[in-house]
């Protein structure tokens, strides 16, 4: 939010209207005064704690499917090399 106060700064000493330099000070006090949250339906918060969290729960998902293909495929290979001597005559 602090990129959009300067931006708004920079185009308030720029402003050469009345009511434009009127809604950009309306603004410009709206920023300071409010807590701009993004929320999903209210729910949780939109944010990098959120996103971090989401990655970390994809990525240990991911890990937990890979070791279960890497059993799986491990043991189709053992039952594939279990011969007897009966199997080889």
């Amino acid at each position: 939010m602090k990129k959009t106060g300067n931006i708004v700064h920079d185009f308030l000493n720029c402003a050469i209207g009345k009511e434009t330099k009127a809604e950009l000070k309306k603004f410009s006090l709206q920023l300071l005064h409010r807590k701009i949250q993004f929320t999903a339906n209210g729910y949780f918060t939109l944010d990098n704690t959120f996103l971090h969290s989401l990655v970390g729960t994809v990525v240990t998902y991911l890990v937990i499917l890979v070791q279960f293909q890497m059993g799986s495929s491990r043991s189709s290979i053992r039952q594939q090399c279990n011969y007897t001597e009966k199997d080889l005559k």
